[in-house]
């Protein structure tokens, strides 16, 4: 899908800006060549904290911070690819709490990488975001279609195919390293792995859509 000039994205009514780079914002592009940039938004936009944008309009990724009294909520990533909305979690325990504190990174002496462990995909994403020209209304809500209870009962977002699943994956980690800091001073030592039970479930198919 081409860009056109001048357009705009907007997501369930929060502006997300023109899909063209600014010149400040940092800029990449996956071992495929899809470019992309990272828009911060700063703290006007609730717990909406940066938004990864691609020349491609049906790819992105947002990042949501989780908040309750304690702030021991992790942050819920959603991918938006080919009209999939899919939330990328790296809690600790995603399937017994709901939602829980991301886990830590660790360090790999041997890669010379701090790793990062994506514990869920398919997860909800909540969003409580400023939206329309005055900001005085608000997106309060799930963006994938699922609650929390849902994705405890087991309820997934789910990709259409096997092989909507595989190109999703194949640029998932580099739009994920991005958004989490990849780009900025330092970030080249960031890797990502998917935990085992994670990992599972991508090669049993459960996040692939059998209706």
């Amino acid at each position: 899908m081409e860009i056109l000039e001048g357009q705009t994205m907007d997501l369930d009514g929060i502006d997300l800006g023109p899909l063209v780079p600014h010149e400040v914002e940092k800029r990449g592009q996956t071992k495929d060549g899809l470019s992309f940039w990272v828009r911060e938004w700063g703290g006007g936009r609730g717990n909406l904290g940066c938004s990864i944008l691609t020349v491609s309009p049906d790819i992105s990724m947002h990042k949501f911070r989780g908040r309750d009294r304690e702030g021991s909520v992790g942050s819920m990533y959603l991918l938006i690819f080919e009209g999939l909305r899919t939330g990328i979690l790296r809690h600790r325990s995603p399937r017994t709490e709901a939602p829980g504190p991301d886990n830590k990174v660790f360090w790999d002496a041997s890669k010379g990488k701090n790793v990062l462990t994506v514990t869920a995909i398919g997860a909800p994403v909540w969003a409580s975001v400023p939206v329309g020209t005055d900001k005085r209304d608000r997106k309060n809500g799930f963006m994938t279609g699922l609650t929390w209870q849902d994705y405890l009962d087991g309820k997934r977002s789910t990709f259409a195919s096997k092989e909507q699943q595989d190109r999703a994956l194949e640029v998932l980690p580099e739009l994920f390293l991005a958004i989490c800091g990849s780009l900025s001073k330092g970030g080249e030592t960031l890797a990502m792995r998917y935990s085992d039970e994670l990992q599972d479930e991508i090669s049993s198919g459960k996040l692939i859509s059998h209706a």
